[in-house]
C-alpha cells in the first residue's frame, strides 16, 4: 500500500506544471456547480460556522470513495484558507496577497488581483503580520443586487467586485479599510474571516476580527463592523479599552465570528448576537509604550505593567451584541494572568441540543471543547477531547486550533475535528515544570482525529491521521479533514471509518469547501504557530531568515505544490 501511495504521489508530482487535471465530467442532468442550497458562501459555510452543509447532493458515504481530481490550479504561495464556492466561483486567497477567482468547472481564472503590501494603488497595505498576508477566508454576498467578496489581507478588509469578470485591475477593489493607519508596519493582521449580516439597520454590514500577533501597543485588535457597501466603521470593540486597560496585547481576535438572528428578542441589543473567542494574554513584560503616544492608558516613556493586564475578556469565549458592539456575557475557564498560551482560535459554532437548548460550542489550543448556553453563557460541559501540546510555558502548539465541524448524526449532533501537534509532556503553570501527559492524552498522540457528542463531549470515534491546523469539514454523513502529511481524508461521520484519502503533496492546512458532487480545497503551509513562536525565541538578527522557512521546505521535498484542489465524482452526485 505504502509503494502504490508513493507511485500515486510521483505521478500526480509530474503533472502539477500543467495546471489543470483532467477528470470525469459533471454528468448529464446532475446539477451543476453552485447549484441553488449548494453554495459554500463562507468560512464554515453558514453565519452558525457548523462548517457543514445540508446539500444533499453532496458525496455521500456510499459514493465518496469514487471522488477523482477534477482540477489542480498552481498558486506561487502557500494557500491556508478556506475556499468560498458561490454560483460556479471558486473564490480564494493566497499567501502572497494574490486573490483568485476560478471556474469551479475548468480551473480556469475568471479574475484575479493582488491585495496587500503588492498592490500598487491607494488601497496597499504594508502590515507585517506574522503569517501570509491573505490567511482569511472569503465571504461572498449579494450586496445591493451586486455580488461583492470579502476578505482580510495584511490588517485591512477589502471588499472587492465579483459580479463583473472583465474589469479594470484598479476598479476591482471597491473599498478598503486599514485597521490600524496610525502604524502602518506594525505586526496587526486579519487572519479571521468575515460574516455578512445582510440585514442589519442601515443597510448590510460585514463583520470581522483583528489580531495583534501578541505584540503591545496595536489599537486595531478586537471586532470590527463595517458597512458592506462603503466600508464605513459601524463600530469597533477592543476587549481592552472598552474596560479601560492599556493595550497590553490581550484583546486579540483571530478566530472568525458566528451570527445569530433572532428578530422575536424582547431587547433590541440581542436580536443580531455575535459569538467568538479571545486569544492568549501574552506577558511581554518590560515592553515601552508606545513613543507616538497611541495608547492612552500607556504615557510615552514608560512601560507596561503586566500584572494588571487580565479582564474578564481575555483569554474568553463571548456573546456580543452585533446591533451595538457591547459584550452581552463572557466565559473564561483560566485563572487570573494565565500564560498557558491556550487561544480560543477555532471558530464558535452554534447549535442545538436534543432537549432543544441553543448552544455555542468552541474548541481552544488546551485541546478541549467548551459548550455554553448561547443566551446566558453558562458553561454546560467542557472535556478535553485532543492533547494540548503546551510544551514550555507560554508556548501551546497543540489542540485544537482549526475549527470543529458539527454535524447531526442519528439525530444527535456531533462535532468532529483534529489537533494539532501534541506533545508526551506539557507544562504545568502552578508547579512550574514539565509533567507527562495524562494517559489519554499520550494515546491522543497517535489519534488526534476525533468525532464527540456535541451533548456530553463523550468520545464517538477516534482515527489515526497526522496533526493539522486546519477546520474540519462534513457533509451528508462524509467528514473532511486535510493534515500536515499532504493528504487530504474523508471519514463516515457515524463510525469513525476512513472512506477516502488523496496525497496533495503540500501540507494541508485548508478547509474542504463541499458543494454538489465535488469540494475544493486549498494547499501548501508555512510558518506554522512552531515555526514562529521558535523564531521569536532566536537572536533578532536570524529571526527573520527563520520565519522566511516554510514548514513545507523543511519538512516535505515536494512542498511546492501550493495550490487549489477540486474533485468530483464521476458523472456527477448520485441521484
Amino acid at each position: 500500500m505504502g509503494g502504490h501511495r508513493r507511485l500515486r504521489v510521483a505521478l500526480l508530482a509530474g503533472v502539477l506544471a500543467a495546471g489543470v487535471i483532467a477528470s470525469p465530467s459533471f454528468g448529464k442532468g446532475s446539477a451543476a456547480p453552485g447549484s441553488a442550497g449548494c453554495d459554500w458562501p463562507m468560512f464554515g459555510q453558514n453565519p452558525a460556522r457548523t462548517f457543514s452543509t445540508a446539500c444533499p447532493l453532496a458525496p455521500s458515504v456510499s459514493d465518496v470513495s469514487r471522488l477523482l481530481p477534477r482540477w489542480y490550479f498552481h498558486a506561487n504561495d502557500v494557500i491556508t484558507a478556506s475556499p468560498a464556492v458561490v454560483g460556479g466561483t471558486v473564490y480564494v486567497g493566497a499567501w502572497d496577497g494574490e486573490f483568485y477567482a476560478l471556474d469551479l468547472r475548468t480551473g480556469k481564472v475568471v479574475w484575479q488581483t493582488t491585495l496587500g503590501r503588492h498592490r500598487t494603488d491607494g488601497h496597499l497595505d504594508h502590515h507585517q503580520g506574522s503569517y501570509g498576508t491573505i490567511t482569511s477566508s472569503a465571504a461572498v454576498a449579494t450586496v445591493g443586487g451586486h455580488r461583492m467578496v470579502f476578505v482580510g489581507a495584511g490588517d485591512s478588509m477589502y471588499a472587492l467586485d465579483g459580479s463583473r469578470r472583465h474589469l479594470q485591475d484598479r476598479r476591482r477593489v471597491i473599498w478598503s479599510v486599514n485597521l490600524d493607519p496610525r502604524h502602518p508596519t506594525n505586526d496587526g493582521e486579519v487572519e479571521s474571516s468575515p460574516v455578512v449580516w445582510s440585514g442589519a439597520p442601515g443597510g448590510p454590514v460585514v463583520i470581522f476580527g483583528s489580531d495583534a500577533n501578541q505584540d503591545s501597543g496595536y489599537v486595531g485588535e478586537g471586532m470590527w463592523e463595517l458597512r458592506a457597501a462603503t466600508g464605513q466603521v459601524v463600530w469597533h470593540f477592543n476587549p481592552e479599552t472598552y474596560t479601560h486597560h492599556a493595550l497590553y496585547g490581550c484583546g486579540n481576535v483571530w478566530s472568525s465570528p458566528a451570527l445569530s438572528l433572532d428578530p422575536s428578542a424582547g431587547d433590541p441589543a440581542r436580536r443580531a448576537m455575535l459569538y467568538f473567542g479571545t486569544a492568549d494574554c501574552p506577558n511581554n513584560s518590560g515592553s515601552p509604550c508606545p513613543p507616538d503616544g497611541s495608547d492612552l492608558r500607556c504615557p510615552r516613556g514608560g512601560h507596561y505593567n503586566y500584572a494588571n493586564r487580565w479582564t474578564w475578556l481575555s483569554q474568553a469565549m463571548i456573546g456580543m451584541s452585533a446591533v451595538t458592539g457591547k459584550p452581552v456575557w463572557s466565559y473564561q475557564p483560566f485563572p487570573r494572568n494565565d500564560i498557558s498560551d491556550d487561544d480560543f482560535g477555532a471558530s464558535a459554532q452554534l447549535f442545538t441540543l436534543p432537549s432543544g437548548e441553543q448552544v455555542v460550542g468552541e474548541a481552544n489550543k488546551s485541546g478541549h471543547y467548551y459548550v455554553v448556553d448561547r443566551h446566558t453563557g453558562k458553561l454546560l460541559w467542557n472535556r478535553a477531547e485532543t492533547g494540548s501540546g503546551n510544551l514550555q510555558s507560554g508556548f501551546a502548539l497543540g489542540g485544537l486550533l482549526g475549527a470543529t465541524a458539527v454535524l447531526p448524526v442519528a439525530g444527535r449532533p456531533d462535532v468532529f475535528g483534529s489537533g494539532a501537534i501534541n506533545t508526551p509532556v506539557y507544562f504545568d503553570e502552578v508547579a512550574g515544570e514539565e509533567k507527562l501527559q495524562p494517559t489519554r492524552n499520550v494515546l491522543d498522540l497517535a489519534t488526534p482525529m476525533v468525532g464527540f457528542s456535541g451533548t456530553t463531549g463523550r468520545r464517538v470515534w477516534a482515527q489515526v491521521q497526522a496533526p493539522t491546523y486546519g477546520p474540519t469539514t462534513a457533509a451528508n454523513g462524509v467528514v473532511y479533514s486535510g493534515a500536515t502529511d499532504d493528504v487530504l481524508r474523508a471519514y463516515n461521520a457515524a463510525t469513525g471509518a476512513l472512506l477516502w484519502a488523496f496525497p496533495l503533496t503540500a501540507p494541508v492546512s485548508s478547509g474542504a469547501a463541499i458543494t454538489a458532487g465535488s469540494l475544493v480545497v486549498g494547499a501548501g503551509t508555512s510558518d506554522s504557530d512552531v515555526e514562529f513562536k521558535t523564531c521569536d525565541n532566536l537572536p533578532a538578527p536570524v529571526q527573520g531568515p527563520c520565519k522566511a522557512t516554510p514548514l513545507s521546505a523543511t519538512l516535505n521535498p515536494l512542498s511546492k505544490a501550493n495550490g487549489i484542489w477540486a474533485f468530483s465524482l464521476p458523472g456527477g452526485p448520485q441521484q
